[in-house]
């Protein structure tokens, strides 16, 4: 992301970001999962649920880890690559702290 000029702290915090819009789709489905699909009876819904934990897995890491993966594999370049998954996993963190002091101060 040289070319437009945006630095590997900044990048981590975009992907902290972008994950957590995912994280906020996904809990607001699973809250209106009933309303929207109805129950779900017998194994189907335990099927579904499974199938999501997975592909979450999977776009999660993509996330965090496919342009860090690039940078460290075809540009050679692990100082960007850790930087980026440094800042993402603090800034990750900070959201959560932010979060839950939000949670408990109004709950």
């Amino acid at each position: 992301m040289q070319k437009l000029g945006l630095s590997p702290e900044y990048l981590g915090i975009l992907q902290a970001l972008i994950f957590l819009i995912y994280i906020f789709g996904i809990a607001r489905l699973m809250i209106s999962g009933n309303r929207i699909f109805g129950p779900q009876p017998g194994i189907l819904g335990p099927m579904l649920f499974l199938a999501l934990f997975v592909f979450s897995a999977i776009f999660s890491a993509g996330i965090f880890l496919g342009y860090p993966f690039y940078l460290f594999w075809e540009k050679k370049d692990l100082s960007a690559a850790a930087r980026i998954v440094t800042s993402s996993a603090i800034s990750l963190f900070v959201f959560i702290v932010f979060s839950l002091v939000i949670l408990t101060v109004f709950r």
